[in-house]
């Protein structure tokens, strides 16, 4: 039996530590004796709001890019029992912001905070699952962290009952949809150094460069640094003594053009 203390002591539990515990319990091997991870989570500080909400684009784009047939979510760990803080496609469970986190979402959680469990692989889950009437779903849930606390999860739950061909048909067709209507293809390459890639980008400005007839060495490097400067190359460390040296010029010429091209566009900001 508790002894008067022990109640005295257990009676200022506030709400949100005791729907932790409630939610919590029906997975715990043992109700008398909770483990550490079952702890009731800390305060949220405003860094682990700031966390989740850059966590927002994310299931927003994932969901654009994987269509309707997928649901994306994020759960914050703030109140377990309205988790969901932003959801895409939420039809094919049904959920919507603010509904509550799952069982499996907690014993996920518990698996992550377990010593010795779940490894280098211990902030993500891939597994299969099925909605309420049936749907067959394969999903993975991330773990979000601020440091080592867990804040949030985000899960991806892909509906296995969409046929195929409708999936591919969406993939093919996204370029002409949305917000991509108005925009054309881009390529991208991919190298395997930050070195080939100003190397491209630096040929590609030259010939770009060299099309343009009747203009000076002078001018023509110029351009060719405006260039790579409208494509972030310069961002990349190193970049300017590459381009200086395929140039023929200094790297202090490089930086010269950079500044002429900061204060022309703080000029015409000002126009």
């Amino acid at each position: 039996m508790k002894s008067a203390d022990d109640a005295a002591q257990a009676a200022p539990l506030d709400r949100s530590h005791r729907e932790h515990r409630a939610d919590n319990s029906a997975h715990a091997d043992s109700s008398d004796h909770a483990s550490p991870s079952h702890r009731p989570p800390r305060p949220f500080k405003r860094e682990d709001r700031r966390i989740l909400a850059a966590m927002r684009p994310l299931v927003s784009g994932l969901a654009t890019f994987l269509g309707h047939h997928c649901e994306v979510l994020l759960h914050s760990l703030e109140d377990l029992a309205h988790s969901v803080v932003h959801i895409e496609n939420g039809h094919v469970t049904g959920r919507v912001v603010g509904s509550p986190v799952t069982d499996l979402a907690l014993r996920i959680l518990h698996a992550t905070e377990t010593d010795g469990e779940g490894g280098e692989d211990r902030d993500f889950r891939v597994y299969s699952s099925s909605t309420a009437d049936g749907r067959p779903l394969r999903c993975v849930t991330m773990v979000v962290r601020n440091g080592e606390t867990p804040i949030g999860m985000v899960c991806v739950n892909f509906d296995l009952s969409v046929p195929l061909s409708d999936v591919i048909g969406f993939l093919a067709s996204m370029r002409q949809t949305g917000s991509d209507a108005d925009r054309e293809d881009s390529p991208e390459h991919y190298m395997m150094s930050a070195e080939d890639l100003v190397t491209r980008s630096l040929d590609v400005a030259i010939r770009n460069a060299a099309a343009q007839r009747g203009v000076s060495p002078q001018a023509r490097n110029r351009a060719i640094v405006a260039d790579l400067n409208r494509q972030g190359i310069f961002d990349i460390k190193g970049a300017v003594d590459m381009v200086g040296a395929e140039l023929g010029v200094s790297r202090f010429t490089v930086y010269n053009y950079l500044r002429d091209l900061k204060n022309e566009g703080e000029s015409d900001g000002k126009q």
